[in-house]
């Protein structure tokens, strides 16, 4: 459960998002500082993501080469 204050923090990140650069470099200071963390806080959880599913396929074909070695070195069966 979120307070008012940290739903009203989010609703301002996510306002300040939709906001291109040509419109955010008409505010202040602080307010291009806060853009520009939650931008990169954005790309950060968009890099997080695609390493945890990188990390997953390479596990997947680390599991697979294991189970087409064993196959292969497995005795012949009659």
């Amino acid at each position: 459960m979120t307070t008012p204050d940290e739903d009203e923090a989010e609703a301002r990140t996510a306002r300040l998002l939709r906001l291109s650069v040509d419109e955010i470099a008409k505010y202040n200071t602080e307010t291009i500082c806060d853009w520009l963390i939650a931008r990169n806080e954005q790309h950060c959880a968009r890099l997080r993501a695609a390493c945890q599913t990188l990390r997953e396929l390479a596990r997947r074909r680390e599991r697979a080469h294991a189970r087409i070695a064993a196959t292969l070195t497995a005795p012949p069966t009659a």
